[in-house]
């Protein structure tokens, strides 16, 4: 597990812990292909829907879901989230945990006003969103736009664990490259609470 998905995790761990409360509804918007930020959050929700732009991305979630043998690995990602945890329960108890609570795999699109369709506004208690709605445009303004869309599905009361890029304009994964909004701490916290 790479450092910066280390500290992504132990804050999410760290904040769903201290806030004394479990989720019975939870989506994790932009899951991509990945499971960390499901397993992180698997002892405090009742049910986890993921969103993602990408139909692939789901695919890949379904495949882990349902134990097919071609799925990925998150096995080394459950061994750090128990041990943030402070559980020293076995690898397969937690993916069986997320397995169970794994709900509807959904496609979305951020820049749509009700990204989620209409019916889901105002229907989760948590929001979960890694390093999505800051990766997927080099525009401030899309981004505004598309953060608030996202927002949509929180009830009110709920609440959201959101990681971005600080101060970035693009990414690299592998050989390819992605822009980014290149937005401060100030402006993400700015847009929290405005």
């Amino acid at each position: 597990v790479e450092p910066d998905e280390q500290a992504a995790m132990r804050f999410q761990i760290e904040f769903l812990q201290q806030s004394g409360r479990r989720f019975d509804r939870a989506i994790e918007y932009g899951c991509g292909p990945t499971l960390m930020r499901a397993l992180s959050a698997a002892h405090h929700v009742g049910q986890l829907d993921m969103a993602d732009w990408h139909a692939g991305n789901l695919e890949r979630i379904r495949r882990w879901h349902c134990c097919a043998p071609d799925a990925d690995d998150w096995s080394s990602f459950a061994r750090y989230a128990l041990r943030v945890n402070g559980n020293p329960g076995p690898v397969e108890d937690l993916e069986a945990r997320t397995r169970s609570i794994l709900g509807q795999l959904l496609l979305t699109d951020a820049r749509q006003t009700n990204p989620l369709g209409v019916q889901r506004r105002g229907s989760y208690d948590l929001l979960i969103s890694g390093f999505c709605v800051d990766c997927f445009t080099g525009s401030q303004t899309e981004w505004r736009q598309s953060l608030a869309n996202v927002f949509s599905v929180l009830k009110p009361g709920g609440c959201f664990t959101i990681f971005a890029l600080r101060e970035a304009a693009c990414y690299r994964v592998g050989f390819e490259w992605f822009p980014a909004a290149n937005i401060s701490r100030a402006m993400l916290l700015g847009r929290m609470f405005s």
